[in-house]
């Protein structure tokens, strides 16, 4: 029987959903966003290493490690992931100049980003003097200060 249909051995199960408000909340969380940004990292923005032949860097290794993980996280193109930085910086009243995306080209080609496993739920962004980190829901305050520790953080978050 050549021509026969192909039955499954396996039928997907369904999922039924029964709190629809639960649900659609779980789902707008997924665009969850808070920034968080350790004081001094301002600091480690500028490159501050020894000169060099020809021009000098105007920005960190840190600075661009940080933009290139910014456009690996959210599949941005180099000019988003400028315009993204210059507007999070605008929203965190930092005082800084971004790196334009002809700078993070030819920078970031001798810089590697490691990503960690996608966090599912909220997604924190932190930034501070050793670069900028991914992590999901809360777990870098405890995992990097412990909870008796108190930090002054710069937050933007889409919560209100």
């Amino acid at each position: 029987m050549p021509n026969a249909k192909k039955t499954r051995s396996h039928q997907k199960e369904l999922y039924r959903v029964r709190n629809w408000p639960e649900y659609d909340h779980a789902l707008v969380e997924r665009g969850s966003l808070t920034v968080w940004v350790a004081e001094g990292f301002e600091e480690t923005w500028c490159y501050r290493g020894p000169t060099q032949r020809g021009s000098q860097f105007d920005y960190s290794a840190q600075a661009i490690q940080v933009m290139l993980t910014v456009k690996n996280v959210f599949h941005l193109p180099n000019r988003a992931t400028e315009g993204f930085i210059r507007s999070l910086f605008r929203l965190l009243e930092i005082m800084l100049s971004v790196p334009d995306h002809t700078t993070l080209s030819r920078r970031g080609k001798k810089l590697s980003v490691r990503l960690p496993k996608q966090a599912k739920g909220a997604l924190d962004l932190v930034m501070d003097s050793t670069g900028l980190k991914i992590y999901g829901e809360g777990e870098w305050k405890v995992r990097t200060h412990g909870k008796s520790k108190r930090r002054t953080w710069r937050k933007t978050s889409s919560e209100h």
